[in-house]
């Protein structure tokens, strides 16, 4: 019987917490900012460069930012729950949503996208740290889109860095980069949580 309240506990907790971060909304646009770049690549013809999956994961890691803040930052804070694990969990639920979502729809290389939604994702969580959850949706647009609509053919280190997105900067110095935002990113907004 106690593992039947534990569990209706787990259940009303999730359903709170969904809410709360405006999960469905989230994942709405999620889906909506697929269906668009779907259409897009179709349209235009291009369905194997990867780039419509950038601005998809993009699009997808900004609208699930917005849930990365409480609607009550004081409170969250002086709560008796551990709030690293639990926003931990957050950020990669939000990875795994906003990367297999593109990759059913077909947009890209799987592991193009599965290297952009952990990195754009820890993007995310490292901005709402910084800026807050308001604006948690600026620094993975900027960047997708940037990558996307400036193509360039890198040539440094430095640039293969920067372009980590783009399908152009595919290899260990794209991955590598998508892994330091990736666990930065998470880390430090488990510890820390949102910016008020």
């Amino acid at each position: 019987m106690l593992t039947a309240v534990r569990r209706a506990s787990l259940v009303r907790w999730l359903v709170l917490y969904s809410r709360s971060r405006q999960v469905g909304l989230a994942i709405a646009a999620v889906l909506a900012g697929t269906v668009v770049m779907s259409l897009l690549s179709r349209t235009a013809g291009d369905t194997a460069s990867g780039r419509w999956a950038v601005l998809a994961v993009g699009l997808g890691a900004a609208a699930a930012g917005s849930g990365l803040g409480g609607v009550d930052p004081a409170l969250e804070r002086t709560a008796a729950i551990r709030w690293p694990v639990r926003r931990a969990v957050h950020v990669v639920v939000v990875a795994i949503v906003v990367g297999v979502v593109p990759l059913a729809a077909g947009l890209g290389p799987g592991s193009l996208i599965l290297r952009d939604a952990l990195g754009l994702s820890g993007l995310t969580a490292l901005t709402a740290t910084l800026a807050g959850a308001q604006l948690a949706w600026t620094l993975p647009v900027i960047w997708a889109v940037a990558t996307v609509a400036f193509p360039i053919t890198p040539t440094s280190p430095v640039l293969l860095v920067l372009t980590w997105p783009a399908g152009q900067a595919a290899g260990p110095a794209a991955t590598l980069a998508a892994a330091v935002l990736a666990v930065g990113g998470t880390l430090t907004y488990a510890v820390v949580g949102c910016r008020r």
